[in-house]
């Protein structure tokens, strides 16, 4: 009975009878496959005599991808017993070729880095990021921006999650960009308002192509509030409450990396609202309309002296007052012409002149309108507002 066997690529059918006429059909089971596929007739019609006791078939155009054919031949032989036969099935197995793609890895351009590798079938896929191909290594320390592909002729940028086809002599050139470290910057001052706080802050030569600032500002108690990014000092933040501590600190952040940089926390406090005026806890009775006057106490006087201070007054040229000392027309008339000179103030009571002293009536200092109390707490006034 033929036999079959394969020795190379040739499947070759023994033990036929010279002379004979025979007509063979090579049978394949591909790997994956549950049924058999008719291949080849030889034949193509008819049949045809043996010349000698061996038929062959070259099988090297059926195998191809990895993996296991198996083959078998179906005899068919005309006047014989039987005329139909089939020869044993005989396997060959076929190993994957695989292809190693040469990965050059380059750094701000043109620095050559280390070189990777990727092995794998042709036709297959994979990644820059798999291992071998350097990328776990150096999209640690710098950042990836693409990679091109000698198949056309390196003229595209490619994102890391762009698959790669292998193919024979295919050539891989991966860039990378130095990472850009952030700068903490510093806040050199802050001036305040009642309402509002100018922070002055120098970058340190943080980068604001590849990166941006970012001012945060809280009370004692609360949490950091963004104000915004910005770009130059200094920065005015607005809508502060009067007499309140605020913290301030600028974020320089990275885009590409999200890492930031922040400076050290810098205080200050808003102006506080000025207070109104009063000689006493109740001027209206101890400051009684048309009485005479002929003490103020040392502390009023003084206080009075600060709020024309406080509203931006000249208080330097008014004395101070110091307890038995008698209030001088020096007193009263620096006093008043220091009011007098502040914004909002509005009319104040006449100057004085020593022929009058030392009688002092009370509607120069309370509860008239022109009087020293009401003119300056109408600056204060319009102080606080401004």
């Amino acid at each position: 009975m033929p036999t079959a066997s394969i020795s190379g690529t040739v499947l070759n059918v023994t033990g036929l009878t010279v002379g004979q006429q025979y007509a063979m059909m090579l049978y394949c089971l591909y790997p994956g496959s549950t049924s058999y596929t008719a291949l080849v007739r030889q034949p193509e019609s008819g049949t045809r005599e043996a010349a000698t006791t061996m038929w062959s078939f070259n099988i090297s155009g059926y195998v191809g991808n990895a993996g296991t054919y198996h083959f078998y031949v179906h005899i068919y032989a005309p006047g014989q017993e039987p005329q139909n036969t089939n020869t044993n099935i005989v396997s060959y197995t076929t190993q994957a070729q695989t292809v190693k793609v040469l990965i050059r890895n380059y750094l701000d351009g043109n620095t050559a880095l280390t070189s990777g590798s990727y092995t794998g079938d042709p036709g297959g896929i994979f990644y820059i990021t798999y291992a071998n191909t350097q990328y776990q290594t150096y999209s640690e320390i710098y950042d990836f921006q693409y990679f091109r592909l000698s198949s056309d002729n390196y003229q595209t940028n490619y994102s890391a999650g762009t698959g790669i086809t292998i193919s024979e002599g295919l050539e891989v050139h991966a860039y990378y960009k130095s990472r850009i470290a952030p700068v903490a910057p510093t806040i050199t001052s802050v001036t305040t308002t009642k309402n509002s706080a100018t922070v002055y802050w120098a970058s340190n030569g943080g980068d604001g192509s590849t990166g941006y600032w970012t001012l945060f500002y809280r009370t004692a108690t609360g949490a950091y509030v963004s104000y915004g990014n910005i770009g130059s000092s200094p920065v005015t933040v607005a809508g502060l409450s009067p007499g309140t501590t605020y913290y301030f600190m600028i974020r320089h952040t990275i885009r590409s990396t999200a890492k930031y940089a922040d400076s050290a926390s810098v205080s200050a406090t808003t102006k506080a609202l000025i207070t109104a005026f009063a000689w006493t806890s109740n001027d209206a009775a101890n400051i009684a309309a048309g009485s005479l006057i002929s003490t103020i106490t040392p502390a009023a006087w003084n206080t009075l002296r600060q709020r024309v201070a406080d509203c931006g007054g000249t208080a330097a040229a008014v004395p101070t007052a110091t307890a038995g000392a008698a209030l001088s027309t020096n007193h009263f008339n620096q006093m008043r012409a220091a009011i007098a000179a502040l914004s909002g103030a509005g009319t104040v009571t006449p100057a004085v002149v020593v022929s009058e002293l030392p009688t002092y009536r009370a509607a120069q200092f309370a509860n008239d309108n022109a009087a020293l109390k009401e003119a300056i707490n109408r600056a204060i006034t319009a102080k606080n507002a401004s």
